[in-house]
């Protein structure tokens, strides 16, 4: 028999046979104030773990045995952590493996304030060798983010419980005592005692699953020995699911994803899109994932997005229960995104760790962007990769300025990393990445990737290591410089270009700082490119390396900036986060080229963002931003820039220029229809206009929106869901009072509360007499239990 079952029903038939009154060890009154971060001189190696689950009396009884490395001569005491406000202390005793020595201890106290555990010795004792430190315990589970959580939620018919460790990364100390920082990485052995008709899932595949020899209705379910990992990456779920699964890597791993009863249908695009991530990551880091499965599992009222753990990954429901027919295009594509962000941190975070937690903030923000590189990957049309940086070029510089990426040293926990994780930090550090990616190449950028996963999987490693290796592959970057005046550099840049003759000159100074010293001694290396062209046949992308205040380059002989077709766009691609100005001679060469179709969708955004941030931090006057406006109004025809043009225009005469042109879109397009065909981001931005053109009461549109109305039965359930929000409003705004009933009658029976909120907001403008007093009625009915 397996030895660790033979200690376990050892440890089972004491539990059974002791009583409440069995003295432990003795717990000290008093506990000297520890340092945050554990000694180095004991390190565990493997931990043999046994919980006991009692869903009932929500509560848990628990084991643990630590193989210790202790590298000093002579040691009084151990210090590890365990959360006195969630676990309790009742026994403790210490081996020394070289004899099999049971080893006096002379008591245990608390240091509450860090989470510390300190067990003392009754006298020094001299080890320099391995030792094991084994615990018995207990604690309680509760409905909160720390410990075991107990999660109740409703099938319609009864409550289904759900016990699951939802904690956050340095939670593992609340469900039992450990080395719980990051760069302790061990192999665990667990086992688990629950309820018969529950399932138990944890890290890694169950290899056994046998009656509790003292209790019928439990079974003790045994798991397979994990490989070395951090302690706060360790997960179990014990409840009732359904499940589907599919087999990747040639049979060797088993993707799986659990549902609540009766909603694994719900959960088939997920497991199509994360089997496919599997795959990708795989070969683009050279590594396959090391289990024999990985689960991916829905589990309603979680407190948080998502919970990645090694071989486990919690998600809300809505993250994996998506679906190209029935969801919404921006569920879909934040579900999609979220599953890749997670399988990404299974190597990027959970195979590779980070040594300390004020790295890890860097972590996420790599694994972030690399996530949304890899998601456009895996399914293009859903433009992810387009949203993500149209997203982060939208925040204004100023925002950005107000951000530091570099990690705070003195951060003691994960707790304080994940305060400062934010959306702006992560499209800054993104940006970052994005330029390194785009001026080494994808070739070297991979090359970097597969030898960091293979030099530090199953290790730690810091952020500096992932440099050191771009250096070794690609010399031509100053790339310690690039990255540290990025990570430590607070401010934005801002970039002024100007030309005389055959002259380029690149001059930068932070965006919002007025000190005029700092301004001549504070710069980003930044990496760029020019391109330079005569807006006939000639074309040329130079390459620039900024790495002063004031750089300087030489342009092409045939070029000639007194010609009004020849023009320079600086970043083209928008490759790099940062705010270009342009001499009034370049603005107005690239406002030809723009007239003349010329620039991009990327290129024509980034002119969109710059000046319109730049006007209203009073940089460039109100006439060039007219001018832009008047320019892309004569020639756009892309819904994204169409959309983005009317939330920029700050006045009257703008927001009418825009809807002249978003007018004349809709002409062209000449149909009132979901295109599916489109990229996901193009068809979110064309109900964005179809919905504008209803509020502005655009007489075609509605006409055309009535007319769907009615050959859907007058149901909105049956209008394509893209188009259900114009469609209600034209019937609000423009339709018979039958038809206006009709839409109220449907919004009732609609399932989806997204949609009923948006028929609310729609519902509230119309002041409409005989409408008003069905619309407030509608509205008691449907606000009432929609989050």
């Amino acid at each position: 028999m397996d030895m660790f079952f033979i200690n376990l029903f050892k440890f089972l038939s004491v539990v059974a046979l002791c009583t409440p009154e069995v003295v432990a060890l003795t717990q000290l009154k008093e506990c000297e104030p520890q340092e945050s971060s554990l000694p180095e001189h004991i390190v565990p190696n493997h931990y043999e773990l046994y919980f006991k689950l009692n869903v009932e009396a929500e509560a848990f009884e628990g084991r643990v045995s630590i193989n210790l490395n202790i590298s000093r001569n002579v040691i009084d005491r151990i210090v590890l952590h365990a959360n006195h406000d969630f676990i309790n202390i009742k026994d403790i005793s210490y081996i020394n493996k070289s004899d099999n020595e049971l080893i006096e201890l002379f008591g245990y106290c608390h240091d509450r304030k860090n989470d510390i555990l300190v067990v003392k010795f009754a006298q020094e004792i001299h080890v320099h060798s391995e030792g094991r430190l084994e615990i018995e315990f207990d604690g309680k589970i509760g409905a909160n983010s720390k410990g075991i959580s107990k999660l109740t939620y409703g099938d319609d018919c009864n409550d289904l419980v759900l016990l699951a460790t939802a904690f956050k990364p340095n939670g593992t100390r609340s469900i039992f005592p450990c080395f719980d920082q990051p760069e302790f990485k061990a192999t665990f052995s667990l086992a688990i005692t629950h309820p018969t008709d529950f399932i138990a899932l944890s890290n890694m595949e169950v290899i056994s699953r046998v009656n509790n020899p003292i209790e019928s209705n439990q079974v003790i379910s045994q798991f397979a020995t994990s490989p070395k990992m951090s302690p706060n990456l360790l997960a179990i779920v014990v409840g009732n699911f359904d499940s589907l699964e599919q087999s990747i890597y040639d049979g060797q791993l088993q993707v799986r994803v659990f549902t609540q009863p009766g909603q694994v249908d719900q959960a088939k695009l997920a497991l199509e899109i994360s089997s496919k991530t599997m795959d990708i990551l795989a070969e683009y880091l050279d590594m396959r994932f090391p289990g024999k499965k990985l689960d991916l599992i829905s589990v309603a009222g979680l407190n948080i997005g998502t919970m990645g753990k090694f071989g486990l990954i919690l998600f809300k429901p809505k993250y994996l229960y998506i679906s190209e027919e029935m969801s919404t295009l921006e569920d879909t594509f934040i579900g999609t995104e979220m599953i890749v962000r997670e399988l990404s941190h299974q190597w990027l975070g959970n195979l590779v760790t980070m040594k300390w937690f004020n790295e890890s903030c860097l972590n996420d923000y790599f694994g972030q962007w690399f996530s949304t590189y890899i998601a456009d990957v895996v399914r293009p049309k859903y433009e992810i990769a387009l949203r993500t940086k149209l997203l982060a070029n939208g925040v204004s510089s100023r925002t950005y300025a107000s951000r530091k990426l570099g990690p705070n040293a003195n951060m003691s926990s994960s707790e304080h990393s994940l305060k400062l994780f934010d959306k702006i930090i992560y499209f800054k550090f993104g940006s970052m990445v994005e330029m390194l990616h785009n001026y080494i190449g994808y070739d070297n950028f991979r090359l970097v990737m597969r030898e960091f996963m293979q030099l530090y999987a199953y290790k730690n490693a810091e952020f500096n290591d992932l440099v050191e290796l771009m250096e070794k592959h690609y010399g031509g970057l100053q790339l310690t410089d690039f990255i540290n005046s990025w990570l430590d550099i607070e401010g934005h840049p801002l970039i002024s270009v100007d030309c005389v003759g055959k002259l380029l000159t690149m001059s930068q100074r932070n965006f919002v700082s007025q000190d005029s010293e700092q301004q001549q001694t504070t710069f980003w290396t930044i990496p760029s490119a020019v391109l330079v062209s005569d807006g006939e046949t000639q074309t040329e992308t130079i390459r620039v390396l900024l790495n002063a205040t004031k750089v300087e380059i030489g342009l092409p002989e045939w070029f000639n900036i007194e010609s009004p077709t020849h023009f320079i766009k600086f970043n083209p691609g928008f490759i790099g986060h940062y705010s270009t100005i342009y001499s009034k001679k370049l603005n107005d060469r690239l406002m030809t080229a723009l007239k003349r179709r010329q620039l991009p969708l990327l290129d024509r955004f980034q002119l969109l963002k710059n000046t319109v941030d730049q006007f209203y931090n009073k940089l460039v006057p109100e006439e060039r931003v007219a001018d832009l406006f008047v320019a892309l109004g004569e020639i756009e025809d892309n819904p994204i820039m169409l959309d983005e043009m009317w939330m920029d225009a700050m006045t009257d005469e703008l927001k009418m220029l825009t809807l002249a042109a978003q007018k004349r879109f809709y002409y062209e397009l000449a149909s009132f229809k979901d295109d599916t065909d489109l990229g996901y981001l193009h068809r979110i931005k064309i109900t964005s206009i179809f919905n504008n053109l209803v509020d502005q009461e655009y007489d075609p549109i509605i006409k055309d929106a009535l007319t769907l109305f009615d050959n859907c039965h007058q149901s909105i359930e049956k209008v394509p869901q893209r188009l259900r929000v114009a469609v209600a409003g034209a019937v609000t705004s423009g339709g018979s009072l039958e038809q206006f009933k009709q839409l109220l009658a449907s919004g009732d029976a609609s399932k989806s509360d997204s949609f009923r909120r948006a028929l609310i907001k729609r519902l509230s403008r119309t002041n409409q007499a005989d409408k008003v007093g069905a619309v407030e009625d509608w509205k008691k009915r449907n606000e009432l239990g929609m989050e």
